[in-house]
């Protein structure tokens, strides 16, 4: 969540219980973002593994 983003919701959090409902869709936004965020970052890390994989295995050609 963006400094902007924290500051509205502090804002209203501070305003009371008639922007409970705002600030659960703003949370529920957040969720999403970290969600998809987390996915594209098991891709990345399957990604490194596999070159990572590839080097060791030319590595081991060389000493083999």
């Amino acid at each position: 969540m963006t400094i902007g983003k924290m500051q509205t919701f502090a804002k209203l959090r501070s305003a009371g219980d008639s922007t409970i409902g705002e600030r659960r869709q703003m949370l529920e936004s957040h969720l999403q973002d970290v969600q998809a965020e987390v996915v594209a970052m098991q891709k990345a890390a399957a990604a490194l593994q596999v070159k990572i994989d590839y080097y060791r295995e030319l590595e081991a050609r060389q000493d083999g």
